[in-house]
């Protein structure tokens, strides 16, 4: 059946069969993963070589003896080689890079003796598509655009065609990329046996410039600029961490400073830092001023002796001493003046732990704390502005008094209890003018609120309507200030005596029954003169009787029913 060709009608299906899977073609054998050859199914022309190569091997063929079969015989004598698989370039050099070392001239403007500088570059060309990129290391506060100064790809050449490729790169030669010419001075042990394997000759590796700005040079001008520590072995830093950690001396001093707008002199704390030796001196807030807010006078760092100010004006390496003299434990002596980058300060104190790190650590006892005597600062007056004219002064003082102004207070029961009650008053112009002297005004004083309306009545002739000469408000006196106003209070208001109402003379003429209704009620605000006036007032215009002591007796009888009731003369 198996010769049988596969048409229809020549091949049938046995109908028994029930194993269709096909037979597993590979296996492992020793680690390997091998096909599985039958060599009985090959045609004797194929078998025929590996006959000739192995005289074991037809035995094996035609019969199967497992229990003489030696695997380790069968493949140390014959092993088919397996062809090698293609594996194309990028896949090869794939993370494969070619690193060289490098620098630059860059032209300065500056005005020193320097013209130019070199700027020190890494070059980096990718053997997997033969890329390169140029970087600059990065120098914190060089003040140069550090970083990556040519993008990866294919640089073109300057002078000829084609681009740049690894068998143009060696130590020591010039490579122009976009107008700038770099110089590679060495390179790795990886290039180098690179290049090396391809057949080129690799030059020394060159030293760089002595002007190269670099990280020793910068940090070299920075440290002594801000005076900052030498770096010391990691050894000492490990061993005052562990010892000193969180431990910190603590001097009180003085400073006068002559030049502040304090009399007294300021009294500040110096902390030292025994982790790192650096100090921070901050002010001791006894009272409330201005510079409360700027409490720290010099930020941690460490404080060099007899410094007067910044190293230098300019980041140079002319005169540059790295041997610069700091301030240790040992000079913070009690009755000690500091010099503080200018700045004396005087030690009058210290605490506890300090006094304790003097004897036991350095052998040293600290002299008894000097007394300061201290000022009492004078209390401080406030001085109210003088009044705009805009408004009231009362609304003016509550700006003065606080950010936000609040309305002024008010005897809310005395207004509630006097409303709609009034005082009248006649008056009349004190003044040589022929024509004011006829003028009849009423004034009417608010019990609730304290104002004041004079209301001016017709007069025959006059050529002056009638109607209110001054409305309701707050009239004050003559002789009042400005930020304190003293106002017009029923005493005030006599008969025959004058009043000055902002500027214009009135002479108080009569009253009514209301005015004298209060006055008696209230003798400890007026006199007896000036309810003596009122009541013979009164009297001579009919609204009392001779007898007052009858009408006294009398008046006690009738309710009182709102002291506005009263009369007037009719003008």
């Amino acid at each position: 059946m198996g010769d049988q060709p596969i048409l229809p009608g020549f091949r049938f299906e046995n109908a028994q069969e029930k194993d269709f899977h096909l037979n597993q073609q590979f296996t492992v054998i020793n680690g390997f993963n091998i096909p599985k050859l039958n060599f009985r199914e090959l045609p004797d022309a194929e078998c025929e070589p590996f006959q000739r190569l192995n005289s074991d091997f037809q035995p094996y063929k035609v019969h199967h003896d497992f229990i003489n079969f030696n695997p380790l015989e069968k493949y140390s004598k014959f092993k088919i080689s397996k062809p090698e698989v293609f594996q194309p370039h990028f896949v090869i050099h794939d993370g494969k890079c070619l690193s060289f070392q490098g620098y630059f001239r860059q032209e300065t403007s500056e005005l020193n003796s320097e013209k130019h500088q070199f700027r020190k570059i890494n070059l980096i060309y990718y053997l997997e598509d033969d890329t390169l990129t140029v970087i600059e290391p990065p120098i914190p506060n060089s003040g140069y655009p550090q970083g990556r100064l040519v993008r990866r790809g294919k640089i073109p050449k300057a002078r000829s065609s084609g681009t740049w490729h690894w068998k143009d790169l060696n130590v020591g030669t010039n490579i122009e990329i976009y107008g700038i010419t770099y110089h590679l001075s060495n390179c790795d042990a990886f290039t180098r046996e690179y290049l090396r394997s391809e057949g080129i000759e690799v030059k020394e590796n060159e030293e760089l410039p002595a002007k190269i700005l670099g990280m020793d040079g910068v940090n070299r001008k920075l440290s002594y600029y801000y005076g900052a520590q030498e770096m010391t072995s990691s050894q000492d830093k490990l061993y005052k961490f562990l010892q000193y950690d969180r431990k910190v001396l603590r001097f009180y001093s003085l400073w006068n400073d002559p030049g502040s707008r304090f009399e007294d002199p300021q009294h500040y704390k110096i902390y030292y830092y025994l982790i790192d030796d650096t100090v921070e001196i901050r002010q001791i807030k006894r009272t409330r001023g201005y510079n409360d807010q700027f409490s720290r006078l010099l930020s941690r760092t460490r404080l060099p002796k007899n410094q007067t100010g910044p190293a230098h004006d300019k980041l140079s390496t002319a005169g540059v001493d790295s041997r610069v003299e700091y301030y240790e434990p040992k000079d913070f002596i009690i009755g000690e003046n500091l010099c503080i980058f200018g700045k004396k300060f005087f030690i009058y104190d210290c605490d506890d732990f300090t006094r304790r790190y003097f004897s036991e650590c350095l052998k040293m006892q600290q002299p008894k704390a000097i007394s300061i005597v201290q000022k009492c600062p004078e209390p401080v007056v406030k001085e109210i502005p003088p009044h705009t004219g805009i408004g009231q002064p009362e609304d003016t003082l509550q700006s003065c008094l606080s950010i936000i102004p609040k309305y002024p207070r008010k005897n809310v029961l005395h207004y509630i209890e006097n409303t709609n009650k009034v005082l009248r008053y006649s008056a009349e112009f004190d003044t040589s003018v022929e024509n004011d002297k006829d003028r009849k005004f009423i004034f009417q004083y608010s019990l609730a609120d304290g104002k004041i309306s004079i209301y001016e009545t017709r007069t025959p002739n006059s050529g002056f309507p009638p109607g209110y000469f001054l409305k309701s408000s707050y009239v004050p006196k003559f002789t009042s200030s400005e930020n304190k106003q003293d106002y017009f209070t029923p005493a005030d208001f006599i008969i025959g005596d004058t009043v000055n109402i902002f500027g214009r003379k009135f002479i108080i003429t009569g009253a009514d029954l209301a005015v004298y209704r209060y006055m008696k009620k209230r003798p400890q605000k007026f006199g007896e003169e000036a309810l003596k006036s009122v009541k013979e007032y009164l009297q001579r215009k009919g609204i009392l009787d001779s007898d007052a002591q009858e009408i006294e007796r009398g008046e006690a009888k009738v309710p009182m029913e709102g002291l506005d009731s009263g009369t007037l003369e009719k003008y």
